[in-house]
């Protein structure tokens, strides 16, 4: 729900693929088992949980954060040391990635760090306790459906529109950023074909399917360029 949490794994993945294609591993940080520690590090989210790597070793999650992060700053600053374009982006995102870390080493879950504004197991947790503080009695049922209403879709329903109004959590993009991002597509090659697609073509053309490799027209696929 966090416009925040959203660029920041967007964001974030892009820059270790890019590594990655660049020659980068992380190879002493694989999980010997990664689905037991998605299901550990969701029970701790203070970063504490333990996580059993391929090698035999164990780290925290905080820490194998911490790996990533440095070396997606090292991977930048290497760029830019080569003359080449760093996206202001890439930039922001490694930077509120250390913010996120140092935030969640130094401070209190009930504390309020700037990244608490936007990291979403943040703010859901200031919000819940925000309703609990207010109707002491809620019952279980109540609470489970306050959670499941900060992730409603219908801004008249969703706890996290209601967080964003009262200023308690982050939002990067105004309401006519969005409608037009969604009526106008970006410039990536891809984009701008399956918009074609979808907009331009004459009415008499069938889209029956839009991936992000193709469209099918009249019932013939149709390879996006991706460059």
């Amino acid at each position: 729900m966090s416009q925040g949490a959203t660029f920041m794994k967007v964001a974030t993945l892009s820059i270790l693929l890019t590594m990655i294609e660049n020659g980068w591993t992380f190879n002493g940080l694989y999980p010997i088992d990664p689905l037991a520690a998605m299901k550990e590090c969701n029970t701790k989210i203070d970063g504490r949980a333990l996580v059993k790597l391929a090698d035999g070793s164990t780290m925290t999650a905080w820490n194998i954060q911490s790996v990533l992060q440095e070396s997606a700053r090292q991977f930048l600053s290497e760029q830019e040391g080569r003359g080449e374009i760093v996206p202001m982006w890439a930039k922001r995102a490694v930077r509120r990635w250390g913010e996120a870390l140092r935030d969640i080493r130094d401070y209190d879950i009930d504390e309020w760090p700037e990244s608490s504004y936007w990291v979403d197991w943040w703010v859901k947790h200031h919000a819940l306790r925000s309703y609990l503080e207010a109707l002491p009695d809620a019952t279980d049922d109540e609470l489970r459906t306050m959670e499941l209403r900060y992730h409603h879709l219908d801004p008249r329903q969703s706890v996290a529109k209601e967080m964003v109004d009262a200023g308690l959590m982050e939002y990067l993009f105004q309401d006519h950023q969005l409608e037009s991002a969604s009526r106008n597509p970006s410039p990536h090659p891809r984009a701008q074909e399956r918009a074609y697609w979808l907009q331009r073509r004459a009415t008499g053309d069938s889209v029956s399917c839009v991936s992000w490799e193709n469209v099918r027209v009249n019932g013939e696929k149709k390879v996006l360029r991706f460059f």
